[in-house]
């Protein structure tokens, strides 16, 4: 592989130093910064990491870049007893802004894997366990997180399998992997094909950590606002999490009233319902087409694959986390695929299970009857929620490629008609939507219900 210029590197520096950048992408948390002054004393570093590059493994371990341009954990000895002493937050990443691009949360579970949040630009990010009231003894644990540098649960739409195609790429870029073995596995090729560029500007992920002198004061009067500011961030973005217990209450009830009305739900099944409602409420992200590089480099990606892999015919839509936003004046649409394992599972799905098809029927039958229920006035605690919101107002379209005339179920050809985002590419020599895509083979839209 050609040596990248595209390196890892990091840099103390002072709130005037970075202040200005802080203010283009969070102007309110500037602002309150800007009131303290903050000294010198409060150092903060300036870090970037190139695409794909793993932050938080699923080992626990928190990876910077170092001197030399490579990443290692605080425990390398090329990191000063400064930068241990102002990064080593409780064995966790340390509290910071995203500058630059994105962050990727993933959860890995015993079996799946799947993207629990995406920082942009202007997230705060690293403050559940910074603020927790007993941080050294908590419930916060490091373990199974990953984090990574732009999307990590990242794959192309279309079928890239083909053995002599792959050979062309993997000699034009030197690279040395095997074919993917699933979808999710696109991302290993992805990232080295980014690391093959010798740009320095290209795309990276940039990023402030604020040392733990930031947060010694929090109960200091001239620090109130700063400290607000910080929990409110908290507060806001873990309200699902905190009633957490009253969306499974919820749940039982539903459950009870299909046992009332004999229908026997498969666990497997409810865990990918669960799933489906948390992404329609916004709070995981489901997937959707790449239109930007916000999370991705999609461009060289693209032009990879259409140039060297010579894709023929189907358009390199790439898929990435997206969250739906409901409240959005126009939300965009967003997907998740029964051929993806991307969801928390409370019992493994069973090798012998049915064809991926009837899965999905049955998986419309039981949201049909979950919504069916709610206007009843069945479910308990649902009334100005938002999951009865959620159910009155998001349309759930379902998606395979072995069908035709169908009243339940669209054939996946028609996906681009109504989302002509799933033909967007940065290279329009391709043109043609991939309706054989194992992503599409049972999939499930999410977008807001036009009343």
């Amino acid at each position: 592989m050609a040596e990248s210029n595209n390196r890892p590197s990091m840099e103390l520096v002072s709130w005037k130093d970075v202040r200005e950048a802080v203010y283009e992408v969070n102007a309110p948390f500037a602002e309150v910064v800007d009131q303290l002054d903050p000294s010198r004393q409060f150092r903060l570093y300036r870090a970037r990491y190139p695409f794909g590059s793993v932050i938080l493994n699923y080992e626990g371990v928190v990876h910077f870049p170092t001197p030399t341009g490579q990443l290692a954990p605080l425990s390398d000895p090329c990191f000063s007893s400064q930068i241990r002493d102002d990064l080593a937050y409780y064995n966790d990443v340390p509290a910071g802004v995203v500058l630059r691009h994105s962050l990727e949360l993933a959860v890995k579970s015993a079996n799946n894997l799947f993207p629990f949040a995406l920082m942009q630009k202007g997230h705060i990010f690293g403050l559940w366990r910074t603020l927790d009231p007993s941080p050294t003894y908590s419930y916060h644990t490091s373990i199974p997180w990953q984090m990574t540098t732009g999307a990590r649960c990242l794959f192309m739409l279309p079928k890239i399998t083909d053995s002599v195609s792959y050979k062309k790429l993997y000699r034009a870029r030197n690279i040395k992997l095997s074919l993917p073995q699933n979808l999710l596995d696109h991302y290993f090729l992805f990232k080295q094909l980014s690391e093959d560029q010798k740009n320095t500007d290209y795309w990276h992920t940039e990023l402030i950590f604020f040392s733990m002198d930031w947060f010694k004061r929090l109960d200091d009067v001239n620090w109130l606002r700063f400290s607000e500011l910080l929990y409110k961030e908290v507060h806001n973005k873990t309200q699902f999490w905190r009633n957490k217990f009253l969306f499974d209450v919820m749940w039982d009830y539903f459950s009870k009233e299909l046992s009332l009305e004999n229908i026997n739900a498969k666990p497997y099944i409810m865990d990918m319902i669960k799933h489906i409602i948390t992404i329609a409420l916004g709070v995981v992200p489901g997937f959707g087409p790449l239109v930007n590089e916000e999370i991705a480099p999609i461009q060289l990606i693209q032009k990879d694959f259409i140039q060297l892999y010579e894709l023929k015919l189907f358009v390199p839509t790439i898929i990435g986390p997206s969250y739906f936003q409901i409240n959005e004046s126009d939300p965009r649409p967003v997907y998740w695929s029964l051929q993806l394992p991307s969801y928390f599972e409370t019992i493994p799905k069973p090798r012998s299970s049915k064809s991926t098809l009837e899965d999905l029927r049955e998986i419309k039958r039981l949201i049909d009857t979950f919504v069916e229920v709610t206007h009843k006035g069945k479910i308990k605690g649902i009334n100005n929620t938002p999951v009865e919101y959620c159910l009155n107002h998001v349309r759930f379209d379902y998606f395979h490629s072995d069908v035709e005339d169908d009243d339940e179920i669209r054939p996946t050809k028609e996906i681009p008609q109504d989302d002509p985002r799933m033909i967007f590419s940065m290279s329009p020599e391709n043109n043609q939507f991939s309706t054989v895509s194992p992503f599409t083979r049972g999939c499930i839209r999410l977008s807001k219900l036009i009343e």
